[in-house]
């Protein structure tokens, strides 16, 4: 996890994170689209707001549509910093 992390916050390049961890970087690939995945699963899953304050199917899904476009904005701009 830290490693992943670490890559997200621009800190080191896959490719130095696959080195120092003696992996190759395709794993680490796997391993930041993993955390992504999950995050984005979790995050999906927990209810937000007392309950009726969730909206409609539509407004719910435009949510976790925005929130999945964050998530590709930080991603991609953490991979225009590396």
């Amino acid at each position: 996890m830290r490693v992943v992390l670490s890559v997200l916050a621009g800190e080191m390049s896959a490719t130095e994170a696959a080195r120092r961890r003696g992996v190759s970087t395709a794993s680490v690939g796997k391993w930041k689209q993993a955390f992504l995945e999950a995050g984005t699963k979790a995050l999906d899953e927990a209810p937000s707001g007392p309950a009726g304050a969730q909206g409609s199917p539509e407004q719910r899904r435009l949510r976790m549509e925005n929130e999945q476009l964050k998530l590709a904005l930080a991603e991609a701009t953490v991979q225009l910093r590396v």
